[in-house]
């Protein structure tokens, strides 16, 4: 009786102080619907036209400095290439040969891995999807393409539901299946510290956006999309995640540092 009695007191509690919140989140998002009206107004008025479903909610996010998770990309190697033969290359590069292929990882998250012959479990670039999950690769903005005459399908790398946008990981296809998968990966899902800044919402970037562009000399009539999410850096002692706004135009993608405001082309 009295576990029971607890349980309808949390009930109770959990209740009234839903009722409590609501009103404010109600007040916020509307307050937020009327910011993204307000910015398509004066994008309008700058001749740049967009839609208020382009303009996402606001996103704080940190900067963060990551590493590499080594227990990851053996467990990449060996599911792509069976045992394997490894070798440490020194300056942070690993190196992985087997009968079935070769593959290499680096300090910074670029990475390669080649096999001798298709992957008939990866046969197509439809596959992708499970391939990137079955790696313990968390992807978003998927795209298939053909390049050099090969069947291919990229995804950027996703940390915590934001895209890394110059993490990108690409699978290449032939008649056989799957060949190789290259491009830039943080196996570390991990950040090894956060750095905990002030970052700009939506509303500002795009000012900063439209008051920086043209004094740079960009021109353009739309935009359609806006995103955050991180662009990675990296200097001799570190691998940084900086938070940008990624805005998408006609004319092109640009970021908008999320710390200072400055354009990134």
């Amino acid at each position: 009786k009295l576990k029971t009695l607890i349980i309808i007191m949390l009930v109770i509690v959990n209740g009234f102080l839903l009722s409590l919140a609501l009103p404010r989140l109600t007040a916020e998002r509307r307050q937020m619907q009327e910011e993204k009206k307000s910015l398509v107004r004066l994008l309008r008025e700058s001749d740049i036209q967009t839609d208020i479903e382009a303009i996402p909610d606001d996103v704080r996010l940190e900067t963060l400095t990551v590493g590499r998770d080594e227990a990851v990309e053996s467990k990449a190697v060996r599911m792509l290439l069976g045992e394997y033969e490894f070798s440490d290359m020194g300056g942070g590069i690993h190196s992985y040969e087997s009968g079935a292929g070769s593959a290499e990882f680096r300090a910074g998250g670029d990475f390669s891995i080649e096999l001798t012959s298709g992957a008939e479990r990866y046969r197509t670039p439809d596959t992708a999807g499970r391939l990137f999950k079955d790696l313990g690769f968390d992807a978003l903005n998927f795209r298939t393409f053909f390049e050099d005459g090969s069947e291919c399908a990229s995804a950027d790398q996703a940390l915590n539901g934001a895209a890394i946008f110059n993490c990108t990981v690409t699978a290449r296809y032939d008649e056989t299946g799957l060949r190789s998968i290259s491009g830039t990966w943080i196996t570390s899902a991990e950040p090894s510290s956060r750095e905990d800044t002030r970052a700009i919402g939506v509303a500002t970037a795009l000012v900063s956006f439209l008051d920086r562009s043209e004094n740079m000399g960009i021109v353009c009539g739309e935009i359609t999309g806006v995103e955050a999410g991180y662009l990675l850096s990296r200097s001799s002692q570190s691998v940084e995640l900086n938070p940008v706004w990624r805005i998408a135009a006609d004319t092109g993608t640009y970021f908008v540092n999320a710390l200072s405001g400055e354009i990134i082309i």
